[in-house]
């Protein structure tokens, strides 16, 4: 049912943290600038009604499509057209999210938060990147998603070319020769 739309992805729990109530409220402004687009939400458990409560006041019922059952996640990123992970903050979180790698490995355009942990990691020339806690950066860096689509794949290419140095055999290597001190 997705045919025609251009689809965003946030998958992850909803912790406040998570940043998901900053996409909600990024996503009029995204509709306006491209009605076609549809918001998929895929906690894998129940959402709090503050959730339910503003994508109704925010009028988007009809455009996000909210999944708590376990999903197929290759298969839902690669049905995006950009994985959206709005994080205010990576304090006490993962500072490699696997989202974000399972995205790139899927060569899914992401959108996610200017965190010095992901910098550290993808550039501007591989991610598009808003401001933490703010929702007007948001929308801006989903609308140039979706606005400029070629631009979109190259950033998805070049981040899959940068994710190869995370190769577990790689990593384990490097360690290798360190502990044995020839790194």
């Amino acid at each position: 049912g997705f045919t025609g739309k251009k689809v965003l992805l946030y998958y992850g729990s909803l912790f406040e943290k998570k940043g998901v109530m900053y996409l909600l409220s990024a996503f009029p402004s995204v509709l306006r600038a491209h009605p076609s687009a549809y918001l998929v939400i895929a906690p894998r458990h129940p959402v709090p009604p503050a959730y339910q409560q503003l994508i109704e006041a925010a009028g988007i019922r009809d455009h996000v499509s909210v999944v708590t059952h376990e999903i197929s996640v290759p298969d839902y990123v690669n049905l995006a057209d950009a994985v959206v992970l709005p994080y205010v903050d990576m304090i006490g979180t993962e500072g490699n999210p696997s989202c974000i790698l399972e995205s790139v490995a899927c060569k899914t355009p992401v959108v996610t938060t200017r965190q010095p942990e992901l910098l550290e990691i993808f550039g501007e020339r591989e991610l598009f990147y808003a401001e933490p806690a703010d929702s007007a950066s948001l929308a801006d860096a989903i609308v140039m998603a979706l606005l400029k689509p070629k631009e979109a794949k190259r950033r998805a290419e070049r981040a899959f070319k940068k994710i190869g140095q995370f190769d577990v055999r790689k990593v384990a290597g490097q360690f290798l020769r360190l502990y044995q001190g020839k790194g």
